[in-house]
């Protein structure tokens, strides 16, 4: 049961970061100035679009995986596999929705960062070579926790 608690937790929290998203119609887009403009925004909507599939997708399956368990319903006791299926369901929806509206409804505004060139040129270096400057770049830009992201991100495509 507390396992469900956690997860129903993470749920309301999702739902209250998509009801805040509803309304807003515009957003930063904020890319590494070396790509231009138009090339930064076909990645973007290239990644909106795997998003919707992907969530799509999923979102169809959960709804197979749901309606199959409602019959356990009948059965007495909590119907934790629906549950699972629901909550599945219910998250996919919210992702699916979001890149929908991203991609459709939402006004852009795009913005060049050469703190993200930096950044791209320093993954290639070895962690002692690097570690300064990154954490000189995450001070700048206020992300406290970009270190840590970044050193297990630039870890993985070694």
């Amino acid at each position: 049961m507390r396992l469900f608690r956690i997860n129903l937790r993470t749920l309301t929290a999702a739902a209250s970061v998509a009801g805040l998203m509803t309304g807003m119609a515009s957003a930063a887009f904020i890319y590494p100035d070396d790509l231009t403009e138009s090339s930064a925004t076909a990645v973007r909507e290239q990644l909106l679009a795997q998003a919707r599939r992907h969530h799509g997708w999923w979102l169809l399956a959960n709804l197979v995986g749901a309606a199959v368990t409602a019959v356990l319903a009948l059965v007495p006791g909590p119907n934790v596999i629906g549950y699972y299926f629901l909550f599945r369901l219910i998250s996919h929806y919210l992702s699916w929705s979001g890149a929908r509206q991203a991609s459709v409804r939402t006004v852009w505004q795009a913005e060049p960062e050469p703190a993200l060139t930096e950044l791209g040129t320093l993954a290639r270096l070895p962690h002692d070579a690097r570690a300064l400057r990154v954490a000189a770049i995450a001070e700048a830009l206020q992300l406290p926790r970009l270190v840590e992201f970044f050193d297990r991100v630039a870890a993985v495509g070694r």
